[in-house]
């Protein structure tokens, strides 16, 4: 038997984890073997210190089709997993399913289910690249910490089990030599 061909890429160019889908021929719908497959890229990534950021994006002429719907018809979503819902709030997630309204790049933004949108006539990696500087610049263990409150919510975690994830996760940030070598940087010194 023959192993199926890999449907995503992956390559690190500046401390950025570039995730490529790859079933162009499907429009890149989302399979079941591509889940699979992104899973593992990003356990990988965000286990790697090194990597800043992380892109998500399409080979072809889509982003993604949506779920491949010959492959996980019956299939469930798994609990833990983001999706309209938690993007979006429940009014306006009920809204967007119920009336399956098309939206533009500005009002997908403007309720969070992009993260950038780029001018109309800029080059698509311009606009990934000045939305990632910023995030290259954080230290890992700022990443860490701003990704460990985050996750704690996606959980929904309780509001004194968030509290807790973040001051643990300020006290790991105040006592690394990062801090300590920044604030001397802008603090006065003695003497």
């Amino acid at each position: 038997m023959t192993e199926a061909p890999p449907t995503l890429s992956v390559e690190r160019m500046s401390r950025t984890e570039w995730i490529t889908l790859q079933r162009t021929d499907q429009m890149n719908a989302m399979s079941m073997q591509m889940l699979h497959e992104m899973t593992t890229a990003l356990e990988n990534a965000m286990s790697d210190d090194a990597v800043r950021a992380i892109v998500l994006t399409g080979s072809g002429r889509a982003f993604c089709a949506g779920a491949d719907l010959k492959e996980v018809a019956g299939s469930n979503h798994e609990p833990g997993q983001p999706d309209l819902l938690d993007l979006v709030g429940r009014a306006r997630g009920l809204k967007l399913m119920s009336t399956g309204e098309m939206l533009d790049a500005a009002t997908a933004l403007e309720i969070g289910l992009y993260d950038a949108v780029g001018a109309e006539n800029e080059d698509i990696d311009d606009t990934i690249e000045a939305f990632l500087e910023p995030i290259r610049k954080q230290k890992p263990q700022s990443m860490r910490a701003f990704k460990a409150v985050s996750d704690s919510h996606r959980r929904g975690d309780s509001r004194t089990a968030m509290q807790e994830t973040e001051t643990n996760m300020f006290v790991r940030t105040w006592v690394h030599d990062d801090h300590w070598e920044a604030a001397e940087k802008v603090l006065p010194s003695k003497g």
